[in-house]
């Protein structure tokens, strides 16, 4: 096995590695572990993207143009970059258990407040908060892999996570205009903020790092500065092809309810009947994505390989859903937009999967945040681009132009990312926060 994902007393030659209990030989993960984690990721994506379901129909002090809609999608974006290389540092400080449950309580906390925000500056304000606290989500995710699932299980089990981002996205179109059509408006945030105090009590109850990949050791585990995560040539790939895909993902994700809206005429009882479409593919598009690849690790391959080829088939299919600016008729464009989610999370489900095979699980939630943090800032730039194309002229550059985003992704880890040796950590002096 790779010296990464060795643990310290592994590594330091104190004694034979541990085997996976029984029940995880198959799969290379516990099911309750999946279910928990694909239950927050949906939480998580509901409570982000209950706003651009929300935004063409909210009141008159709430109302707001395609630009100072892109104003605050950035205030989240931008508290979401700021925070993430300090949550991926927290997250492998005080261990996925207790910090993915900390971060779940205060990102609930500020989804519950959006309810009772009166003025777009309240609302921008609690959004802002929103992203700070949300910033832990996927670095948890990927070092809970890392330190639970065998090599084979890792993409399949993060596919699985992501596939309740998907379902999050699914979700959240039919949920908010039934809220909203029979409570208020209001509901859609209140609802969804309960929902993620009641997860953190299951997850404290019912996880558990496993023993067996020496996880008890990680406070203690050396720190590296995160400049020098950014000397390494995989670091640097896997953050590019987070900045492009996950902008483009940031794309889809806020900016597909008004498309549907301005562009198709769909109004919030449609957009609760046909707007969940896209976001269940991409759902499924995790899934399958994370088993291919798992399926070619089982058959021997080097697992960077196989994530890598799962990858360019995703970003060779993706440009062409550009066309869904020229079809006819809402069925047309819900199966274009289908398309390009399903094959983006597969996209994803592979990518996240990639630190995990890559570094040492001490390491992983940092190298995520890093990654994500990038991605974030990046993402920044291209909501604000898009709030000012859309509105003087339409969707139709947009669209064009982030097709191409995942082949650039997908470039930028065929030339950079390889399996081969560790990042260095052990001459590392402590210079990391405390």
């Amino acid at each position: 096995m790779h010296s990464g994902n060795m643990t310290p007393h592994q590594r330091s030659g104190g004694g034979e590695k541990a085997p996976h209990p029984s029940p995880h030989q198959g799969r290379g993960f516990s099911w309750l572990v999946a279910f928990l984690l694909l239950s927050v990721l949906a939480i998580n994506y509901i409570d982000r993207q209950t706003l651009s379901v929300l935004v063409p129909f909210l009141p008159g002090d709430l109302k707001m143009s395609n630009i100072v809609y892109a104003h605050i999608t950035s205030v989240f974006l931008l508290a979401y970059a700021l925070a993430m290389p300090l949550a991926g540092w927290f997250v492998d400080r005080v261990g996925t258990r207790r910090g993915l449950a900390i971060t779940v309580i205060f990102w609930s906390l500020f989804e519950f407040l959006c309810g009772t925000a009166r003025s777009v500056f309240a609302l921008g304000s609690y959004r802002f908060m929103l992203g700070l606290a949300e910033a832990a989500a996927f670095p948890a995710i990927t070092k809970t892999a890392a330190e639970h699932a065998a090599p084979h299980g890792r993409a399949a089990l993060i596919g699985i996570a992501i596939f309740g981002a998907g379902m999050g996205t699914t979700l959240t179109p039919p949920v908010v205009a039934y809220l909203s059509m029979h409570l208020s408006w209001s509901w859609a945030f209140y609802g969804t903020g309960v929902a993620g105090f009641l997860w953190t009590i299951f997850w404290l109850l019912s996880y558990r790092p496993r023993s067996d990949l020496g996880v008890a050791a990680q406070s203690s585990a050396v720190n590296v500065p995160w400049i020098t995560l950014l000397r390494d040539k995989r670091v640097i790939g896997l953050t590019l092809a987070q900045t492009f895909s996950g902008s483009l993902w940031w794309f889809y994700l806020f900016w597909i309810p008004s498309f549907l809206n301005q562009a198709r005429g769909l109004n919030i009882h449609q957009m609760g009947i046909y707007g969940w479409i896209p976001y269940f593919f991409a759902s499924v598009g995790s899934i399958v994505g994370g088993y291919a690849s798992g399926y070619f690790v089982r058959q021997g391959w080097e697992p960077v390989r196989a994530r890598k080829m799962i990858m360019c088939i995703c970003a060779c299919i993706v440009p062409f859903t550009s066309f869904v600016v020229k079809v006819p008729g809402v069925a047309a464009v819900l199966a274009i937009l289908a398309i390009a989610t399903f094959f983006m999370e597969a996209f994803f489900a592979n990518l996240f999967a990639l630190p995990a095979d890559i570094f040492p699980h001490e390491r992983v939630a940092s190298v995520v945040g890093v990654n994500v943090m990038c991605n974030s800032f990046a993402a920044i730039v291209v909501m604000q681009f898009i709030g000012h194309i859309v509105e003087r002229f339409s969707y139709t550059p947009v669209f064009v132009l982030v097709a191409f985003f995942l082949p650039a992704g997908a470039l930028s880890v065929q030339w950079l990312v390889t399996g081969e040796q560790e990042l260095r950590v052990s001459a590392v002096p402590e210079v990391m926060p405390k």
